[in-house]
């Protein structure tokens, strides 16, 4: 009767071990999902400035190129005004 008493002391800490593993391992993923979670949302808002700041030196280049044709064009008038006199 002492065996059987101890064999189910022994079932139900095995038991409660089991479970405290499990209820652990699920907080510990739940902790990992909300931090890939706000990773995420890092990573989206960083993404997302990146392309703005891409969009403006896009714009900021062909500003420059349609000014640096302006100036070219210029010197071709220059040059041809020289040639011809």
């Amino acid at each position: 009767m002492k065996k059987d008493w101890l064999n189910m002391v022994g079932f139900a800490l095995t038991i409660l071990t089991i479970l405290g593993t499990f209820i652990f391992t699920q907080g510990r993923i739940s902790n990992k999902i909300e931090s890939f979670e706000k990773d995420i949302n890092t990573n989206s808002v960083r993404v997302n400035k990146n392309q703005s700041d891409i969009n403006n030196i896009n714009i900021a280049q062909a500003k420059m190129d349609t000014k640096l044709d302006a100036i070219l064009q210029r010197f071709d008038i220059v040059e041809t005004l020289i040639v011809e006199n």
